[in-house]
């Protein structure tokens, strides 16, 4: 019985194997190294001076018939230790591996099972090592049965060790370990190759429906091998289609979708320059809305071979965003849908079916022309007693629904539990005219929510509450106000959400309209408290729309309330007509940060103006930190940002002074004694003119928190 060492490696990952042999060199019979055909005769030369013996087996994109390849070298009888190029074994190991193999012959085991010792050299300098739990088969002994099988569709990539059904299994002892060796960027190369060889995952193949075009597109290039498409990938300037592919699928997923991610983040730490602009979506949720709508785009074109409406995409991306449903589902979905919408094939009609006497007109090639089929079903039973009544009473339900995609994917979804009740209940709470109430707030102003929801709860069917610091108490409170009266007594119709505050306005309003499945939203701040008329007409002007034809958005009066600390109105004035409040819902964004308006070129908007107003509640003194806080986060006027060369300025000194937030920025305003960059910084804001006189308020607010730094 002879030990044999089997590796298989190419070209530059020769250093590596390399350092694997040295290792086990003196402790095994024989080094069997299978090497393709980029390996030089050099480097052939340094493995034989080792004592390996080489064999070229020409690569065929396909790791499993390279390690089957170093298995038929191998005797029937043989223990066998296996390793790529980047797994070497421990010193421990090694010395006492005849020791090892004695035993497990003496006691009859055919397979051992190693620990591995994951050592990653990051991309940002930093080196880790980690014990892990999993236990690889490396070490066997070779029987007529013995074989790698390739796992998946594509059986190429991932593979299993198949051996003799009664092989008995040693669980070696944790001081006896591998080391596998990687970098970050070789995890992002080996899942681009993952995905071109075999379509990622576990092989996937054509069940990854980019993976055909991708080959399509490689073959045109003529790229039919890895190590092809590899080099011309490395080179850099790719074909623009290919590219186009790669920008695509830069969507974080499950299975073949992540692989198919780090090939793009691969490909940008190669090139950034050929990808500027772009960045790895690593949870669509948390995307841009017109990424989660690229994301939604590509996988419908792949999976159902044609473009999804807008109107389609708007609704599935509300659903992502609004968490109705997971990003991992929605290829499931389009795939259900396809096999039972697009592709289910037709009943099969008994011979003694239906008779329908009609003179049948052909035309030359004798084909059966429309006129027929629409008169044979004119005088079908089958039409009129069974299909028509079921499309018609489908599109009846449907039709009392504002978002029918929703309500497709909801029935579908649930249609095994879904009874009359439960089907009512949905249209009810999702029909034309339903409106709810969204609030974006926090701890420290929910008696001012609480004002807005016992106003507004009898005349809304949902209200969602969205806050980054809410209390156990405080979600009571908002949840115990928000209960609607109905003939049957209280129906609760207030949920809380908790969003993390990332110092962006409109991602956070957008947040708040996501959670709502109601036609209408009435959004507002915690500070804008809607008047009793307001309210009090606020279906009669939903209604008025006409479903939303004839306007589709509300603006309404403003009446600004300043209150001294405790509360008290100072001054109460109306200020005309401000702030569209009441929409449609129509769920991506159009707000702008951190001043919100709404963008009329996103939809079709039509609007109207009504005499019914709100209040807008503020402090007094609060105009000039509001406007501190809007120069810092968007560089003030209509978030002019890089437009403004002194908000550029300002954002470089705060960065050198690890200041990222507004939250933080507020904090070392009033803590005082500022770095003197930013005295001097605020002295040329103040003369300079600027939307609002925004600019001047920096040096205004300060020096009224600290008087005692005013210069003399």
């Amino acid at each position: 019985m002879n030990i044999c060492y089997c590796s298989g490696t190419y070209g530059e990952r020769i250093p590596q194997t390399i350092e694997g042999v040295k290792r086990i060199k003196g402790h095994v019979d024989r080094m069997i190294i299978i090497a393709d055909e980029s390996v030089t005769e050099t480097q052939k030369r340094k493995l034989k001076a080792l004592g390996c013996e080489v064999y070229v087996h020409p690569w065929e994109d396909s790791m499993v018939r390279m390690r089957n390849s170093y298995i038929k070298k191998c005797l029937t009888g043989d223990f066998i230790i296996v390793a790529d190029p980047d797994e070497w074994f421990g010193e421990e190991f090694c010395k006492d591996i005849r020791k090892i193999i004695a035993r497990a012959e003496k006691e009859g085991y055919g397979l051992l099972l190693i620990s591995s010792h994951d050592i990653t050299n990051w991309e940002n300098g930093k080196t880790t090592k980690h014990v892990s739990g999993f236990m690889k088969n490396l070490i066997f002994k070779k029987t007529p049965e013995t074989k790698y099988v390739g796992v998946g569709t594509v059986k190429e990539v991932h593979e299993n060790l198949s051996l003799a059904p009664d092989t008995k299994i040693l669980r070696l002892d944790p001081k006896y370990f591998y080391e596998h060796h990687k970098h970050e960027h070789e995890i992002w190369e080996r899942a681009a190759r993952n995905v071109f060889i075999a379509g990622g995952g576990d092989n996937v193949g054509e069940l990854n429906t980019a993976w055909k075009p991708l080959r399509q597109i490689c073959a045109g290039l003529g790229l039919e091998k890895w190590p092809q498409a590899r080099a011309y990938l490395r080179k850099g300037n790719i074909d623009p289609i290919l590219k186009q592919w790669i920008i695509n699928h830069r969507f974080e997923g499950y299975n073949f979708e992540h692989e198919m991610m780090e090939f793009f983040i691969w490909y940008k730490w190669m090139h950034p320059e050929e990808l500027e602009g772009f960045e790895p979506v690593k949870n669509v949720k948390e995307a841009r809305i017109s990424e989660i709508k690229e994301y939604i785009s590509v996988v419908g074109k792949e999976v159902l071979g044609t473009e999804i409406s807008e109107v389609d995409k708007t609704g599935l991306t509300a659903n992502i965003k609004g968490g109705g449903m997971e990003q991992k589902d929605l290829r499931g979905l389009l795939e259900g849908y396809r096999r039972e919408v697009i592709q289910k094939p037709p009943e099969t009609v008994a011979r003694e079916g239906e008779k329908v006497r009609l003179p049948v007109p052909v035309d030359v090639d004798v084909r059966i022309t429309d006129d027929a089929f629409i008169l044979a079903l004119k005088k079908s039973r089958t039409l009129w007693g069974k299909i028509k009544p079921r499309i018609d009473i489908g599109k009846f339900v449907e039709s009392q629904v504002w978002d029918k995609l929703a309500f497709h994917i909801w029935f579908y979804q649930n249609r095994d539990e879904v009874g009359f009740e439960e089907l009512r209940a949905y249209v009810e709470s999702h029909g034309f005219g339903t409106v709810a109430l969204c609030i974006m707030g926090y701890h420290d102003v929910v008696p001012m929510i609480l004002e807005s929801i016992d106003l507004c709860k009898d005349y809304t069917d949902e209200i969602h509450i969205q806050g980054d610091d809410f209390t156990e108490k405080d979600i009571r409170d908002l949840k115990n106000h928000g209960q609607k009266v109905v003939e049957m007594g209280l129906v609760p119709i207030c949920q809380v959400h908790i969003e993390p505050w990332r110092e962006d306005f409109s991602d956070y309003k957008n947040k708040a309209i996501s959670h709502a499945n109601t036609q209408w939203v009435l959004i507002c701040d915690h500070d804008e408290i809607p008047t009793p008329e307001l309210v009090g007409h606020l279906l009669e002007i939903i209604a008025e729309s006409e479903k939303g034809e004839k306007y589709n958005i509300v603006q309404f009066e403003c009446i600004d309330v300043t209150v001294d600390e405790k509360g008290k109105v100072i001054k109460e004035e109306p200020m005309g007509p401000r702030k569209q409040l009441l929409h449609v819902n129509i769920k991506d964004p159009y707000y702008g940060n951190p001043h919100i308006w709404l963008k009329p070129d996103y939809y079709k908007w039509s609007s109207i103006s009504v005499p019914y107003a709100y209040k807008h509640i503020k402090a007094e003194g609060d105009e000039m930190v509001r406007a501190v806080r809007n120069v810092f986060l968007g560089g003030g006027g209509d978030n002019w940002r890089e437009k403004n060369d002194l908000w550029v300025e300002l954002r470089k000194i705060t960065d050198k002074l690890k200041i990222f937030t507004w939250k933080d920025f507020h904090a070392y305003l009033k803590k005082g004694n500022v770095d003197v960059r930013l005295k001097d910084l605020f002295e040329r804001m103040y003369k300079k003119a600027w939307h609002d006189d925004e600019l001047r308020a920096f040096k205004e607010y300060y020096y009224k928190l600290h008087p005692k730094e005013v210069k003399k």
